[in-house]
């Protein structure tokens, strides 16, 4: 894939993203816009200011958050990249963020199961 073939998907998944932004339940995404000149790809995002995802403060209840809407979502359209470095929580509010607008796109269900159990099942649930 050429460099502007990766923009002009990148800009499809942003366009996407902007209109269901809301639909990922209880986990919110930042505000954003992007600009994009044919080969690079600018992103203006509101800052979330928080703490990564991390064991513990509630970790299970922002596990079953991800599970619930970006693995077991409908939508082919969701949330890839699951690891929680692209979590923050949100200071004063514990509102979940998912803050690597880049990491949202088309992914399989199964593909998705996969990667939660790799990410958080096997490496913090069952140890």
């Amino acid at each position: 894939m050429s460099n502007i073939q990766g923009v002009e998907r990148h800009i499809e998944d942003l366009i996407t993203l902007q209109k269901v932004r809301n639909d990922f339940g209880e986990i919110q995404i930042p505000e954003f816009t992007f600009t994009s000149n044919g080969r690079t790809l600018e992103i203006v995002s509101q800052f979330i200011k928080g703490d990564q995802l991390l064991v513990g403060r509630a970790f299970i209840k922002y596990i079953n958050m991800i599970q619930k809407y970006c693995v077991e979502r409908d939508d082919i359209f969701t949330y890839r990249d699951i690891s929680p470095s692209n979590f923050i929580i949100e200071r004063d509010t514990n509102i979940l963020y998912a803050v690597d607008l880049e990491g949202f796109g088309c992914e399989e269900h199964d593909i998705r199961m996969r990667k939660f159990k790799e990410k958080y099942v096997d490496c913090y649930i069952q140890s």
